[in-house]
This record gives C-alpha cells, structure tokens and sequence, in this order.
C-alpha cells in the first residue's frame, strides 16, 4: 500500500519570525509557513512576508531551489524575476504569483493600501 502524507497546516505562531535588513536583500521580515525551515520539503515554500514601505529595490536578486507563492494581502510591489530572460511584474492586493524552482527574483513594496 503507498504511503499517504498527511495534510499540513501551520498558523504564523506555530513558526520563528526571521527578519534581515540589508542593503544587498533588502529589508524584510517573514515566517516560512510550508517548506524552508519549517519542513523538510524542497518543492515548495509558502510563507507570510511583510516588505517595509519605502526600504527601495535590493540591488540584486537571490535563487534558492524551491518554487514560491506570494499573494499579496494589501499595497502593492514590484517583482523582477529572470531565468533566460528578465520579467517585471507589478503586485497589487489580492493577487497572486508564482516563482518557478530556481529563478532568481527580486521583490519591493510601492507603497500601501489602507
């Protein structure tokens, strides 16, 4: 008989908050709910972040191995993401997006929605 997973389900306080503030990444702060250091998975990770208005556009992207999936609960942003070539993307509330395993991306807040 083939093993079947069992379903996960995390809330933001079952998970660490991480936090950096870098003038290479950024400044963020965000818990990783599904994948990363919460679970051994390298398909995908999902998570909450929260992106400082203002803190402006890393100067550069990072690329990890896992796909990710951000949906955007309130303001809007900017994603640059690139493979073979460059895809600039503009995010506004309540929509979603999805980053391919290996695509190097970087992600900025434009200002908020209140």
């Amino acid at each position: 008989m083939a093993h079947v997973a069992e379903p996960v389900i995390r809330r933001i306080g079952d998970v660490p908050q991480h936090e950096w503030n870098s003038s290479t990444r950024g400044s963020v702060r965000w818990w990783e709910l599904i994948g990363g250091d919460t679970m051994p998975t390298s398909e995908l990770v999902v998570g909450i972040a929260e992106v400082s208005v203002g803190a402006g556009k890393p100067p550069r992207g990072h690329t990890h191995a896992p796909a990710e999936v951000y949906y955007i609960i309130s303001g809007n942003g900017e994603v640059c993401s690139s493979t073979e070539r460059r895809i600039h993307s503009h995010l506004v509330t309540q929509c979603g997006y999805r980053r391919t395993p290996n695509m190097s991306h970087t992600t900025w807040a434009m200002n908020r929605c209140d």
